[in-house]
């Protein structure tokens, strides 16, 4: 009865929100008009940003047919309604700008962190320039990491390493990979290889795709049979030598990097009943994700089907037997999706 009563106030709140929405929109269209004989650069920015908040509308309402719990109703409807606020802003020409954090105090000395960064490529840190803050700021990296650059198979690479523990957070070498040596496999085992060499041993690939002769994927690391999420790892590497060309991982210190996981409240079965009786579920697993408060939290990850052939993931807590977060996959993504 819970579960109908919150499936009709969604349905309610839905065709509300498309009703304003359409006239909202319908406005905001004409105002386009003006702007892009004023400026048409600025129309195709804020109608790019008009685009990707509508896909966050249209994500949000299609994800709510399959919540049985308020928590994630809740969470869905926040979602929405800032999304409309945003959206509000960004077609007002108001975008927001966010001041960056102010700098923590630099543990990790400048040599130091040159010498990470060497040995997390496996070359000499002769070819790795140090670069001011002011310049580091231009290129949107946060002001608490060091930024070094170089020039490595053709392209301009940046690394940029956290001041607080060391830890490369994130590279990226922007150079053209003109052809394909290598099969994807063979990319995904030098991604492995090289994340294993710096530290990440115990890791499971999420996520993979193949793209202009690179492969790029999504590992997470894996303690005592628990996806840790907040600590994804993104990779990317190209098909022709095999080197590293993107790296992405939250910054924390090493000390963080453990932690005490605390085991289920409740039995699978249990948390099964959660999961809505239109999916077929087809996979399971334990995994730790942030939610809507930022706090970590212990769940079952039920990688499910409906019956049109959505692809869906709803992870339900551990503790509780609530939904705490729900995800469709897109085609693309089912396609390259690494079942738990």
């Amino acid at each position: 009865m819970k579960k109908r009563r919150w499936l009709v106030l969604f349905i309610s709140f839905h065709f509300a929100v498309i009703a304003v929405l359409g006239g909202f929109l319908y406005q905001k269209h004409l105002a386009f008009e003006q702007l892009h004989r004023e400026q048409s650069h600025t129309q195709e920015l804020a109608l790019s940003r008009l685009r990707e908040s509508v896909a966050e509308i249209n994500l949000v309402l299609r994800k709510g047919q399959y919540a049985t719990s308020p928590e994630v109703f809740s969470t869905l409807g926040t979602r929405l309604s800032g999304t409309l606020a945003e959206l509000e802003e960004k077609l007002a020409g108001v975008v927001p700008v966010f001041a960056p954090a102010s700098p923590s105090s630099a543990a990790v000395s400048i040599e130091t962190a040159r010498a990470e960064v060497a040995a997390f490529m496996d070359l000499k840190e002769s070819i790795f320039t140090h670069s001011a803050e002011a310049s580091a700021e231009a290129h949107g990296v946060h002001p608490a990491t060091h930024l070094f650059s170089a020039r490595i198979d053709g392209g301009d690479f940046l690394a940029e390493v956290c001041r607080e523990s060391g830890q490369v957070v994130r590279a990226i070498n922007a150079r053209q990979v003109r052809r394909a040596s290598l099969t994807t496999e063979e990319g995904l085992e030098k991604a492995r290889d090289f994340l294993a060499r710096n530290g990440h041993e115990a890791i499971a690939l999420r996520y993979w795709q193949q793209e202009n002769h690179q492969v790029a994927a999504s590992f997470v690391p894996l303690q005592n049979g628990v996806l840790l999420y907040p600590d994804m790892i993104q990779i990317r590497v190209g098909l022709d030598n095999g080197r590293v060309t993107g790296f992405s991982v939250p910054a924390y210190s090493t000390d963080d990097r453990m932690r005490e996981l605390a085991g289920p409240a409740i039995t699978r079965e249990e948390a099964l009943a959660a999961v809505p009786d239109t999916l077929t579920v087809e996979n399971y697993a334990m995994a730790l994700i942030a939610g809507a408060d930022g706090q970590e939290i212990l769940c079952y990850a039920f990688q499910g089907r409906s019956a049109d052939g959505q692809a869906v993931l709803i992870y339900v807590s551990a503790q509780s037997g609530r939904q705490q977060e729900i995800r469709l996959l897109t085609e693309s993504e089912t396609r390259h999706f690494v079942a738990p």
